[in-house]
């Protein structure tokens, strides 16, 4: 299967960039909606609230388009893609006490079902006798002397004018006249209300014309802003939320590879094995691996112990025998004899440093390193301690004083010397120990610290060693969380510095 993230790539970012993947797809699918879909229309006007706007009773309608109000010179010509709507232009004259005829409305939207019915002329219809009992025609709307101003509008007193009834659809008896001024689905059908876009022009009369002309939106409009704008709220917290819940699981996986990482003296015996399988799975794995390393280390050791004792017996037969050969073949011969014994041990030695649990207690290491250094100058070795605070560390203070006397012994073994001071920098306590010899070659500082490495074998013979005092000494370091360092001294000599975690 291809893989959809790298490798490498943390497991909270992979939850993460899913839910903002999912989250992506879907706010682009709802962006296309908004800017492709139609949007919210504005609110439908009324006759009554168009007149109220002209008389300057109102400056707006809330909801609604905004519409521009002007005065032509001439007649203006009907707007392209736009159809007249007789109905309204009957209800608008009639809100605005003015003759039908001066009115005209256009629109774009005439409502859902594209169009009104159309209206037959009044009177019988053709190929029928009219009927006696038919309802005599509402009066004309009232003349031009009649008429009051513009803006002065008193609710009518009779029946609007008798073409809004011509259809046999709407027969006063079935819609009476007050239904007329009402502002809902009856409105709608006779022309009271207007949906969409529009255009209206009144004649005044004197050669001018009244022109109201609804004003077309921006391409941004306020919905789509604020769409985009909460569409843009949303996605910064799903990636707020995912952060932080991706987070949350994979908390326990950085806990348990911090606990792995940690030094021998502050990790945890067994590692916890709770919380999500996945985590319980990965912790019982590693104390399993753990185990069994502690295990193949303990059968290793003690392979080896028997391996010593049983050689024992032999080099003691060789012991024995040697004694009868000549004086020059018995001395190279106990030579051999005593760097066989002298490997052996060293090994069993530096095998069982590896092997042993370290016992961690909080201790002062100044006062750890005064008792080393007064048991070298008991025996007149030339071991100098400079004065030093306390220094509280987390350790185990037999294996400690092995590394510093593996080291001290290499000071004074090769350079004469040993000079050692400690200070504290920052949360890690610094031991330097330096001494006056010629230090090492620069291609054997990499190789220091590996088992069985030696500059000089036959120097190294010679002081009864076999070059694992230092590779101890890294080992202890390590166990305590530390480090430890070399280096040549411009001066001259050798420069070891060790590095321990305060406690």
């Amino acid at each position: 299967m291809r893989r959809l993230f790298p490798t490498t790539l943390p497991i909270h970012l992979r939850i993460m960039a899913l839910a903002v993947t999912a989250m992506l797809i879907t706010i682009l699918a709802m962006t296309y909606l908004v800017w492709r879909g139609p949007p919210p229309r504005p609110a439908p006007v009324t006759a009554n609230q168009i007149a109220e706007l002209v008389a300057g009773e109102r400056s707006e309608i809330k909801g609604a388009y905004d519409i521009e109000i002007e005065t032509a010179t001439s007649e203006p010509e009907a707007p392209a893609r736009m159809m007249r709507a007789p109905d309204s232009e009957r209800a608008i004259s009639w809100a605005m006490n003015v003759k039908p005829e001066t009115v005209r409305v256009y629109v774009r939207d005439l409502g859902p079902a594209g169009k009104f019915p159309p209206r037959e002329p009044p009177g019988p219809k053709p190929g029928t006798q009219p009927d006696q009992g038919q309802h005599e025609p509402p009066p004309s709307p009232p003349q031009d002397g009649d008429k009051p101003p513009m803006g002065d509008r008193p609710e009518p007193d009779g029946p609007p004018p008798h073409d809004i009834f011509s259809s046999d659809i709407f027969s006063p008896d079935l819609m009476p006249p007050e239904r007329f001024l009402a502002d809902g689905p009856a409105g709608f059908l006779f022309g009271r209300i207007i949906k969409g876009q529009f255009v209206i022009t009144v004649d005044l009369g004197d050669g001018s014309w009244l022109v109201l002309r609804t004003l077309k939106e921006p391409g941004l409009s306020s919905w789509t802003l604020v769409t985009a704008l909460v569409l843009g709220l949303v996605f910064l917290l799903v990636m707020a939320v995912s952060w932080a819940l991706s987070g949350q699981i994979t908390w326990p996986l950085r806990e348990l590879a911090r606990q792995v990482r940690q030094s021998p003296a502050h990790r945890p015996d067994t590692y916890d094995e709770s919380g999500a399988p996945e985590i319980r799975a990965v912790a019982r794995a590693l104390n399993e691996a753990r185990k069994e390393r502690e295990d193949l280390m303990n059968q290793r050791t003690d392979m080896l112990a028997a391996i010593a004792h049983d050689l024992q017996t032999p080099l003691a037969r060789l012991a024995y025998r040697i004694d009868a050969l000549p004086d020059a073949s018995r001395t190279k011969a106990n030579d051999d004899l005593a760097e066989m014994r002298l490997m052996i041990a060293s090994v069993l030695d530096f095998l069982r440093s590896g092997a042993r649990e370290a016992e961690m207690q909080k201790l002062d290491l100044s006062a750890l390193l005064e008792t080393v250094v007064e048991g070298y100058q008991d025996t007149g070795s030339p071991v100098q301690l400079a004065d030093a605070d306390r220094a509280i560390i987390l350790g185990d203070p037999l294996t400690l004083r092995r590394m510093f006397a593996n080291i001290i012994d290499n000071a004074i073994r090769y350079g004469g010397n040993a000079d050692i001071a400690l200070r504290k920098a920052g949360n890690v306590y610094e031991i330097t120990i330096q001494d006056d010899g010629p230090g090492v070659a620069p291609d054997f500082l990499p190789r220091i610290f590996l088992p069985f490495s030696r500059e000089n074998e036959a120097r190294t013979m010679a002081a009864g060693t076999m070059g694992l005092g230092m590779a101890v000494a890294r080992d202890i370091a390590l166990q305590h969380g530390g480090s430890i360092d070399v280096r040549n001294r411009e001066s001259g000599g050798l420069e070891v510095v060790v590095r321990l975690p305060a406690a």
